[in-house]
């Protein structure tokens, strides 16, 4: 019998503490803890690393827990520790060596395959990233070219030390990077999954997919992730079912540094490469949810929309899609409410159009995806919440969902009372609406209906307010009902 624990290292750093890292003493001390802790029991514990940085006494000790002991952990979490090299002028020699410790212990969990699910959100001390925004970037890195910053370095270093462990590696389900790879580590990792025999989830969110290269000398975006992920999707060996590529950030070039034409061109290999990825997702039988959320005006043009719903329409085994916050404008919803709602895959259930978005006071970039920057933490706000959101897009929406039996959710939908009916037939769909449409015929069995009036009294039913939006003036007919009436053989008996 297995049971369950989970092992802290480090603290969260705070301004009470001044945003100190956790101390070499207090992660060894943890870490010794550890060591003594029974195993007997084949207890499934979840490790998780907050704020540490790697001196050799810490690398030794890991070493005995994961390679000598060979201990297993349910997850292993680093959560702003000390992954990247220092981005400030330090002259402490272990800060500037942070990137090559970390692959190390990447290399130690994968070989020994440690863990069933790794995450590693954020790549800097929270220290450091308090320094760095008081003190240049430092711009030079021994492992490339001496412009490359410690960013590209770190991310290069990284993605090796990952690619060469999926290589080996048996154990891992569930991986999450979030924080500091850039477009082509983004490239390399992703080449590296479509042969593991194991991944099923991966989140690369908030990272630089679709960026400019980080060598000072290249002021194009990359598309070297985009045309990567084009080809995992294509994989006939990949076992993934989840991906999110949501929120991803843009190094802005600088507006002297390249011309109109150049950009424009940019914009072009962009769409290009963005649709080979729609295209390959609209025939690919594996995955089951992807995110694109966040990421500004990628769906902004007629043709990304258009891409879209093809892809919709011809892949039969995506079950979650969320695009929201990309851009679409009401014009862009109506067009996906008319091409695809109407023969989307029996799969998808939920289609997520509305909710929150990333807001930046950067310019973005005009090719459309991404265009947040990490130095701007993003936040979020409604998408649209009121009746100009376009009474044409939730008429299309609705006459789309009309002939739609299996999406049950667009999302978090505006209160304004051109999507009440809207709600209404979701509400519907939850309730097994498709059971009665595609059953026209042959009645539901009488038998059957018990589990129907079920489903359909867990369901969070839609209220309509006024123009004032005060309280209900009227409440909307009870899914049961409409279930009711759409069931004629229940009021035969």
């Amino acid at each position: 019998m297995y049971s369950f624990s989970s092992y802290r290292i480090g603290s969260r750093a705070t301004e009470t503490n001044s945003y100190a890292s956790s101390s070499e003493s207090s992660v060894l001390r943890s870490l010794f803890e550890l060591r003594k802790s029974d195993t007997k029991e084949q207890q499934l514990s979840h490790l998780t690393f907050w704020n540490c940085s790697w001196s050799p006494r810490v690398l030794k000790s890991l070493s005995k827990i994961l390679v000598r002991d060979g201990r297993r952990f349910a997850s292993i979490k680093f959560f702003d520790c000390a992954v990247q090299n220092n981005n400030n002028n330090s002259n402490n020699n272990n800060n500037n060596k942070n990137t090559e410790s970390f692959a190390e212990i990447l290399a130690m969990i994968m070989a020994n395959n440690s863990t069933t699910s790794l995450v590693i959100r954020g790549g800097t001390l929270i220290g450091d990233y308090y320094g760095h925004l008081e003190q240049p970037q430092q711009q030079s890195c021994e492992t490339t070219s001496s412009e490359a910053s410690p960013t590209a370095c770190s991310s290069t270093i990284l993605s090796s030390a990952l690619t060469e462990g999926l290589s080996t590696n048996t154990s891992l389900i569930d991986l999450k990077m979030s924080g500091f790879l850039d477009d082509q580590s983004l490239a390399q990792l992703l080449r590296s999954i479509g042969e593991h025999p194991s991944l099923v989830t991966l989140n690369l969110s908030k990272n630089y997919l679709g960026a400019r290269n980080s060598n000072s000398n290249s002021k194009s975006p990359s598309t070297k992730a985009l045309d990567a992920v084009a080809e995992l999707l294509r994989s006939t060996t990949s076992k993934l079912e989840s991906l999110d590529l949501s929120q991803q950030y843009q190094q802005h070039p600088n507006s002297t540094a390249i011309t109109t034409e150049a950009l424009a061109k940019h914009v072009e290999e962009h769409r290009a490469a963005f649709g080979r990825a729609l295209c390959a997702l609209s025939v690919n039988t594996g995955l089951r949810k992807i995110n694109l959320s966040n990421n500004p005006a990628c769906f902004e043009a007629s043709d990304a929309v258009k891409a879209l719903s093809n892809c919709l329409a011809s892949n039969s085994h995506l079950e979650y899609a969320d695009v929201s916050g990309c851009g679409m404008t009401r014009e862009g919803i109506a067009q996906l409410a008319n091409e695809c709602l109407p023969v989307c895959g029996e799969s998808l259930k939920a289609l997520v159009l509305f909710g929150t978005r990333a807001v930046t006071t950067s310019i973005p970039m005009s090719s459309g995806c991404p265009s947040t920057t990490p130095e701007q933490p993003p936040f979020t706000t409604s998408y649209c919440d009121s009746d100009d959101c376009g009474r044409d897009s939730a008429s299309a929406l609705e006459k789309g969902l009309s002939s739609n039996t299996t999406i049950e959710t667009l999302g978090d939908l505006p209160s304004s009372k051109a999507y009440g009916r809207i709600q209404q037939t979701l509400n519907q769909n939850k309730g097994g609406r498709r059971a009665f449409v595609n059953n026209a015929s042959t009645p539901l069995a009488i038998a059957a209906w018990s589990h129907v009036l079920a489903r359909a009294g867990h369901l969070n039913y839609h209220d309509e307010t006024n123009d004032n939006n005060e309280s209900p003036s009227a409440t909307a007919s009870s899914v049961v009902f409409a279930l009711l009436r759409q069931g004629p053989i229940l009021m035969e008996r």
